[in-house]
């Protein structure tokens, strides 16, 4: 949505785009949201002292008191034009995002450790999202190649070994980052995740692995090998399919949601029963919870459109959505306004700031917040 403000003041909206933002403000929340932006703009040009700002902030107060006397909740588009001309004019840029003067906040830096790759040997291979590379073990064997944001482990030659040999990949927050096991498997590894699997999966074995955090999984189909993602409450059995787990250790929120195909889940600490596994169909969730697993039906692109970068949340409780924001963003949020987290919230992200995904909640429910670095506090 703040995309499209952005567009809009810069006066680079499509015909399309400008629809979609006309639909947007028929919405009175997005209309004050709008409004709200207008405001921050206003209150920054009078807050520089400048002739060229002192003269954006009145057109700017005089589009907004003109909206106030509107009867109608759909925002005339061309009452902001003169906005984005003052904008223009003063050659302002505000990198998909403002951060408002009344807040108390400094830069969001993005310090993320990097992604780790931890082989068999112990020794430890940090990667380079822009690198592409032949990795190798100690003693210069070739372990896996780097594409970018991408390991590809091959299937070809093999090891003499009768043992399974591990790597573990590691996601630290605000990255992702994909693998292609040795049997085709595509793997999409969301922030602060975690996944131990074998460089080669052997015939005698199961092909198992092993998953804190948030994956999405397309499993190459193989009849005599069903492939398992074990995690620390609840197991997914699979042939072939296309389906996302989410078990991390510090949250009491293990799922699994089926996109296509068939799986089965079934608790962790019992070992694997045909007859007791509860089989999931595309388009449920099965949920692990005081020690039952619940089953489902829900909206599958709010549990995968983090694969595409979005964030995507349809009535979920407010501290949810912080631990989300957390991962997503590499940054550390203090709630102190507790009665917040018990709030339900819906919006869908794609290029926000995390200053204007807060900015967009607070039109739905009152809080202020302060940024300090990569420290976020929300207070009443």
């Amino acid at each position: 949505m703040y995309n499209l403000f952005d567009k809009f003041l810069s006066d680079s909206l499509t015909p399309e785009e400008e629809d979609d933002l006309q639909f947007l403000l028929k919405d009175e929340k997005n209309k004050k949201a709008f409004e709200a932006y207008l405001r921050d703009l206003r209150d920054t040009y009078a807050a520089l002292q400048e002739p060229s700002s002192v003269k954006a902030y009145y057109k700017i107060k005089t589009v907004l008191g003109r909206s106030k006397h509107q009867p109608t909740k759909i925002f005339n588009i061309n009452w902001f034009k003169v906005v984005a001309i003052v904008l223009i004019s003063l050659s302002i840029s505000y990198g998909g995002y403002y951060i408002a003067t009344k807040q108390s906040e400094t830069p969001v830096i993005n310090t993320a450790p990097l992604i780790t790759l931890e082989l068999e040997d112990g020794s430890i291979k940090t990667l380079n999202e822009i690198n592409s590379e032949i990795i190798t073990d100690s003693k210069g064997k070739k372990v896996v190649t780097q594409k970018q944001n991408l390991l590809l482990y091959s299937n070809e030659g093999g090891h003499e070994e009768e043992k399974l040999i591990y790597n573990k990949l590691t996601i630290p927050y605000g990255k992702k980052f994909q693998i292609v096991l040795s049997d085709g498997t595509h793997v999409f590894l969301n922030a602060g995740s975690s996944l131990r699997y074998p460089i080669k999966f052997l015939d005698k074995f199961d092909r198992d692995v092993y998953l804190d955090g948030e994956a999405f999984f397309e499993v190459k189909k193989d009849a005599e090998h069903p492939f398992t993602v074990i995690t620390e409450k609840m197991n997914t059995r699979v042939l072939g399919t296309k389906f996302n787990v989410s078990s991390y250790k510090n949250e009491d929120n293990t799922s699994s949601v089926l996109v296509s195909g068939i799986i089965n889940v079934y608790n962790a600490s019992e070992n694997y029963n045909p007859n007791k596994a509860i089989i999931i169909k595309p388009g449920q969730r099965a949920h692990f919870q005081e020690n039952n697993i619940d089953v489902e039906q829900v909206n599958i692109l709010k549990y995968t459109s983090w694969t595409e970068g979005k964030l995507f949340f349809v009535e979920d409780r407010f501290d949810l959505i912080l631990k989300k924001l957390e991962r997503h963003f590499n940054v550390s949020i203090n709630n102190t306004y507790t009665a917040l987290n018990k709030e339900f919230l819906t919006g869908t992200f794609e290029t926000e700031s995390l200053s204007q995904i807060l900015k967009t909640f607070q039109t739905y429910t009152p809080f202020n917040y302060t940024i300090k670095g990569t420290i976020i506090t929300i207070t009443k």
